[in-house]
């Protein structure tokens, strides 16, 4: 008798845990449902002009979104790196998207600027669309897609150039 209680605790248990994860995937692909092919977002540019992620559809070739803020030491950290190594990562789209004001911002340029290079755009989320499509709870975080803006990784926290270089190698396959 003893024997069958402890069977069929052991088995609730396990039964549970199974579930538990179960649900914890299926939240994590609802979250992820929204981006996994780029969504269309307006942005603004530094200059206040309109910015639309579907322009990267049409450069057929993988994106690498950070988002950032001002205040966030890491993000100061990864954007160093990504100035120094952005060669690294090939012929790519780089936005850097923040939900800060446009003055915080462009302080935050003047020490790390990631304006000057090629094929990137920092971008304000004004609106808060940005981070709320893409579940943004605090940067950085980053969203890499592929040539066809697929989604191949959403990454929590910094990245290294090197981890970043090992993503997007996955957007060629």
């Amino acid at each position: 008798m003893k024997k069958k209680i402890i069977l069929l605790t052991f088995a609730l248990i396990a039964t549970t845990i199974v579930a538990l994860f179960v649900i914890q995937i299926v939240k994590y692909n609802r979250k992820l449902a929204p981006i996994r092919s780029l969504p269309s977002i307006e942005l603004l540019t530094l200059d206040s002009l309109a910015y639309n992620t579907n322009t990267l559809a049409d450069t057929g070739k993988p994106s690498v979104i950070v988002c950032f803020h001002p205040e966030c030491d890491f993000c100061g950290m990864e954007a160093d790196e990504l100035i120094k190594h952005y060669k690294d990562l090939g012929d790519v789209n780089l936005l850097f998207v923040t939900f800060a004001s446009k003055e915080e911002t462009t302080a935050f340029l003047e020490q790390h600027p990631l304006d000057a290079i090629p094929n990137a755009n920092v971008l304000l989320d004004p609106n808060l669309d940005f981070s709320i499509t893409f579940d943004v709870d605090s940067p950085p975080m980053s969203f890499i897609y592929d040539r066809h803006q697929k989604l191949v990784k959403r990454h929590k926290g910094t990245v290294a150039v090197d981890q970043l270089k090992q993503y997007l190698t996955k957007c060629y396959e």
